[in-house]
Order: structure tokens, then C-alpha cells, then sequence
């Protein structure tokens, strides 16, 4: 470091206010603090960081400026866990206040509302730290998508596709299965190679951090056949099943890492569709008998149960015969009752038990002698009920390693936690985790917050009319969504437009300056017969192309009578040719004001026709939604 940083340092050190000046500068002045203190390795600096992001903490902040605030706060936190400790033993202390405030506020910074505000590298730069502190903390699974995330929003961020080609090596070292270990190795040579090739952004990565990978990725390809892998390897094609309902379960469980099976943990190749993980083989006594085979068979297929059952509870898209005629009493409250939520408290319920049993097995395993009415997950570790302690032999580095089961339940209960609000249709009887509902301009900030937490998305804004031009019930136009955009932009939510493809053109240039991510809805209701030229069709295509907007492929109201779709695919395949990347399909179920009723299978048939690239309907039907609405892909990839 030069002389005059050291002097820079001692003016910022020298700041007695730091809520004096503006959010910007202030959230500026904090960052270089941190970087220099942790350079000159300045402890009191440090400190003075933390200080004033607790200060500019209580000031106005929009959401981005609260993602840069926690996230140069858990630099700060990173700094003072490596003052702390040495390389060696914070990746094995149990107990790290650093590491904990410094994941918790790279989770505040990773929220969707401030997210949108920032570049994407600097999206990048927070899903690689979250990612690189949940490895630390030996989370491997849930750090994978974050990097993954990190390189969807700035697909050459190398220090993402380094660290996860890294994590990716070590995961082979660990596993027990050759074949699989051979799949590990080949895609970190992938996900190294993509971090080291030419244009791959390194910004600020650590100094010999590249010299590091280069030589990560010359040891790998000394253990692997890469060139014959290249071509040889085959991950997919293998089917997910005889039905289109198993195929479907089997796609979104791989979507989910929910299999139990390493090679998901790699990414959701058909390969991965089983429940592969087993118990490794160990001695017993004749007399004992399969016990523990016995009870981890018990615990798999608890998983695989709970699995399915939240599978049917949040893919159900009508209320059950079951839930008919049950008289209920309305309490007002907006409860929400059916079939499909029970599933889903079950599945929640029964993976969750599933930490209990895990201490079981372990607590047999590994002969710990607890009280089997005391056992459970937090004695396996703990002394005491209420203690702190560490059992004396949690100490033991290769009895923890031994004891940490590597895919637990758990994975199942996190991904209903953090979407924890189930949002009921107006009937009370259907269950759905992201939601489009209607507002106008009468609506407080405060119950559009509480309905971003409880699963809503985004508002729906309509200009289209009833045949006899009037609007229809219920609708709220788009002069609404002017005066409802500042909310709407502050909390995360998107606003989907119904109109037809010429309103559009007359409102969109106003629309885009609001802010707001902008959702089409029926394909921006073009006339089938003017074809995909007509200049306002073609205008909206050329913003979806430059990613100014989202478009739904929703087919059936364009069809004359309801089911002539052949003179719609040209306007399609327009889309689909022009803005793979910005299109999200929908069957528009459950088909109010149209007869006959389309036939919702028949509809996702088409698109599969239509499209017929594999690769392309994922990301219409998977990779795009999960960007959109921000489901866990990603994963937010």
C-alpha cells in the first residue's frame, strides 16, 4: 500500500459524523474504510466501520443503499473473524459471533427489493460472499446457488466460477463413489476453465488467487480424461418417468435439490432423479441385526414421502372434492383451508421430525450414550438442555466430521421457512406461494409490504375493454400504476399489463420510466392476422430483445373460437426467435370468459412443439419464472 492511502486512512479514521454528509458519500467513505483497514490490517478501523454502519443504519436508505450498507458491514465482520482467528481454526470453531453477524447481514443484503437497485456485478459480488461463507461454515449445498446466482447476474464473474469449481473438487475428494467423483472433478474443470478464460472479470479478487486456480485446474485434468469426458460424459436424456405428472414431480424435485443423490447437489441433470444416497457399509454384531439400515430406510422414505406430499400441496391448481361442502366458519382473518395446505403442513412437519431421528441414528452410530428420552437434534451436540456446551466429544475435529450429516431433512424445512406465508385465493381454499393480485391507488405501503411477505409478487393493471368497451369488473388501469410505482419499486414488486399490442405502444414509453419491471400479459394481445411485422407488435418485441421487459406466452385468447393456434405461432416463434431470455409461459387457467375451456395439458403441449429445443423450454418454463419471481433457483440465479 502507498503512503497516501495510509493517509487517506487517517482522515477517514479522523471522521466524527458520519450521518453529517450524504447516504452517498457516507456508504462510499464506509467501504474504503473497511478495504484499508483490512489491507493495513488497522483493528480500530474496523470497529470505526461497524460503528457507522449502525450510525447510517437509522438514516433514510432505499433498499439498495440497505444491500450496500450490510454488505460492506459483513466485510467489516469478515475482517474482524480473520483478525480473529487464523486460516485453520475459524473453519473449525464452533462458536463465531463474526461469522454469524456476517451471514446473517449478507442475507439482509441478498434481499430481492434491494437487489433490483444495483449493478450486476455488484449482485455478484454478494451471492459470491454469501456463498464463499456458507462453504466456510460447511454449508457446500446452499453456497453452490449462491455462486450460481452470482454468475446468472454477471455470467464472467470469475471469483464465482472459481470458488465453485473449487467447492466442486473438494466435494469429489469427499465422496465415496468414483463415477460420481469423476463428474465432480470434470465440471470443476468446467467451472474453472469459464473463470480463466479470456474477458473473465476478476475486479478485486485476492492477489495469486488466479495463480491458484490455474494450478487447481492442471491438477484436475491429471486425474481425468477431460477431452474423452467432453464427449463421452452423458448426464441427461434418461427420462423422468412414464407420466406427465411423475415427469413433472421429478423436474421440479431436481430443480430443488431434493433428491437424495450427490450428482443434484451438481446441478439437475435427469441422471440425478434418484434417491441414490446410501449408507456406507460397517460391522456389527450377528446378534444385532440391521438396525441402523433398518432405521436409515425409515428416515429415506419419510424424505421421499414429504417430498411428494409438498409437491401435491403447492402444484395442485384446484380445490379438492374433499374440501367441498366442509362448512367452515368465515373468522375473517383471511385464513387459508384445503387439502393442499394440509399436504404441505405435513411435509413441513414430517421433514422436520426428520432432525430428531437423524440424532437417533447417530446417537446409535456413534455410541454416545445419551438417554434415548433425551436425545434430539440439539443434545447430539450440547450437554445440557439450555447449555451452551459442547458435548466433549463435539471437540473432536474427526468425531464432528464423522457426526455431520451431509444432507439432512433440513434442506426441505429451509425452503418452506423462507417462504413461510402461504397466500390463499379469495375462496380460502387453494394454496400458492407467488401471487398476482389487484390494487389501486388507495392501498397503504404498509399492507403492500405485508403482501410481498406473505407471496404476492407483483399488481395486474389492465387497459383492455369488454366487447361493448367498457373495463371489466374489478380492474384498475394503468394511470394507477404512476402513482403506485414508488410503492411497488421499494418493496420488489413487478406490474403485469393486460392490453392490447396498440395501448401498449402508446403507454409503454411512460411505463418504463417508472421503474418498475414490467410484465405483458397474452403476448401483448397482437391481431393474428396483421402477423409479427405490424409496427407496434414489432416495437414490444424489439424491447423485450433489449430486456426491457418480460412477456407471458399465453396463447389461448388470441385463438379464434379457442382453439385455432396455428395462425398465432408466427407472432411466437417472433418471441421465441427474438427474446428466448425475457419470456415466461402461462396457460391462463382457470380460463374466466372462455368457451369452450382450453385444455391446460394440451396447451403445454404446444408450447413443447412449437419450441421443440429442450434447452429453450427450460428457460421459458423454469430459469426465466425463477428470475422473475425470484424463486429459489438461483437460485435466483
Amino acid at each position: 500500500m502507498t503512503q497516501g492511502h495510509k493517509v487517506y486512512l487517517s482522515k477517514l479514521l479522523a471522521i466524527k459524523d458520519i450521518t453529517a454528509i450524504s447516504i452517498e458519500e457516507a456508504l462510499q467513505r464506509t467501504a474504503l474504510l473497511v478495504d484499508l483497514s483490512s489491507q493495513l490490517d488497522c483493528p480500530e478501523g474496523t470497529e470505526l466501520a461497524l460503528q457507522w454502519c449502525d450510525s447510517i443504519q437509522g438514516c433514510p436508505l432505499t433498499p439498495g443503499q440497505r444491500s450496500l450498507l450490510e454488505f460492506y458491514r459483513a466485510n467489516a465482520w469478515d475482517d474482524a473473524r480473520k483478525r480473529k482467528y487464523n486460516a485453520e481454526d475459524y473453519a473449525w470453531i464452533w462458536e463465531q459471533p463474526e461469522l454469524r453477524s456476517q451471514l446473517l447481514s449478507l442475507r439482509r443484503a441478498a434481499q430481492v427489493e434491494g437487489l433490483t437497485e444495483l449493478q450486476p456485478v455488484e449482485r455478484s459480488q454478494i451471492f459470491t460472499n454469501l456463498g464463499n461463507q456458507l462453504n466456510s461454515a460447511g454449508r457446500l449445498v446452499e453456497a453452490g446457488e449462491y455462486w450460481t446466482r452470482a454468475i446468472h447476474a454477471h455470467p464472467k464473474f470469475a471469483m464465482a466460477l472459481a470458488n465453485r469449481g473449487y467447492a466442486w473438487y473438494n466435494y469429489a475428494r469427499a465422496h465415496y463413489d468414483p463415477g460420481h467423483q469423476t463428474v465432480f472433478l470434470y465440471r470443476a474443470h468446467q467451472s474453472l476453465s469459464a473463470a480463466l478464460a479470456r474477458g473473465a472479470d476478476w475486479g478485486s479478487a485476492p492477489d495469486g488467487a488466479r495463480d491458484f486456480f490455474v494450478d487447481l485446474r492442471a491438477r484436475i485434468a491429471k486425474l481425468i480424461d477431460v477431452k474423452r469426458l467432453a464427449t463421452d460424459l452423458k448426464l441427461d436424456g434418461y427420462g423422468l418417468g412414464r407420466s406427465r405428472k411423475e415427469r413433472g414431480y421429478r423436474r421440479w424435485a431436481l430443480d430443488h435439490i431434493l433428491f437424495l443423490n450427490p450428482l443434484n447437489d451438481l446441478g439437475n441433470s435427469d441422471i440425478a432423479a434418484t434417491d441414490a444416497l446410501s449408507l456406507p457399509s460397517y460391522r456389527t454384531p450377528l446378534d444385532d441385526g440391521p438396525t441402523l439400515i433398518a432405521f436409515f430406510n425409515q428416515m429415506k422414505q419419510e424424505f421421499a414421502s414429504a417430498r411428494w406430499l409438498l409437491f401435491e400441496g403447492i402444484t395442485d391448481d384446484a380445490p379438492h372434492f374433499s374440501d367441498r361442502d366442509t362448512k367452515l366458519h368465515d373468522t375473517l382473518d383471511d385464513p387459508g383451508y384445503s387439502l393442499s395446505i394440509e399436504k404441505t403442513k405435513l411435509a413441513f412437519r414430517s421433514a422436520y421430525s426428520l432432525l430428531d431421528k437423524v440424532a437417533f441414528f447417530l446417537n446409535d452410530y456413534l455410541k454416545l450414550g445419551i438417554p434415548l428420552a433425551a436425545v434430539s437434534f440439539r443434545s447430539l451436540w450440547f450437554e445440557k438442555r439450555g447449555s451452551a456446551t459442547l458435548r466433549p466429544d463435539g471437540h473432536d475435529r474427526s468425531a464432528a466430521h464423522a457426526a455431520a450429516p451431509s444432507r439432512p431433512g433440513g434442506r426441505m424445512t429451509r425452503s418452506l421457512s423462507d417462504g413461510s406465508s402461504t397466500m390463499p385465493s379469495g375462496s380460502g381454499n387453494r394454496c400458492a406461494f407467488s401471487v398476482i393480485a389487484v390494487a389501486d391507488e388507495s392501498i397503504d405501503g404498509a399492507t403492500l409490504a405485508r403482501w410481498r411477505t406473505g407471496g404476492i409478487v407483483g399488481l395486474r393493471f389492465t387497459e383492455m375493454r369488454t366487447p361493448s368497451g367498457e373495463r371489466y369488473p374489478g380492474s384498475v388501469g394503468f394511470a394507477a400504476l404512476h402513482a403506485l410505482a414508488p410503492r411497488m419499486r421499494e418493496i420488489g414488486l413487478n406490474a403485469q399489463l393486460w392490453a392490447n399490442a396498440s395501448q401498449l405502444a402508446e403507454h409503454l414509453p411512460g411505463l418504463l420510466r417508472l421503474g418498475v419491471p414490467l410484465v405483458i400479459d397474452h403476448m401483448g394481445c397482437p391481431d393474428p392476422r396483421e402477423g409479427p411485422d405490424e409496427p407496434a407488435f414489432a416495437g414490444i418485441v424489439d424491447l423485450l430483445a433489449d430486456g426491457a421487459l418480460w412477456m407471458k406466452l399465453v396463447i389461448c385468447r388470441l385463438s379464434a373460437g379457442g382453439s385455432d393456434y396455428a395462425r398465432i405461432r408466427p407472432l411466437h416463434d417472433r418471441l421465441v426467435e427474438r427474446a428466448p431470455h425475457r419470456l415466461v409461459w402461462g396457460s391462463d387457467w382457470p380460463y374466466v370468459r372462455i368457451q369452450p375451456t382450453p385444455d391446460a395439458g394440451y396447451l403445454a403441449d404446444v408450447a413443447q412443439d412449437w419450441v421443440q429445443d429442450d434447452e429453450l423450454i427450460r428457460r421459458i418454463l423454469v430459469a426465466n419464472p425463477a428470475k422473475l419471481y425470484d424463486f429459489n433457483e438461483e437460485e435466483k440465479a
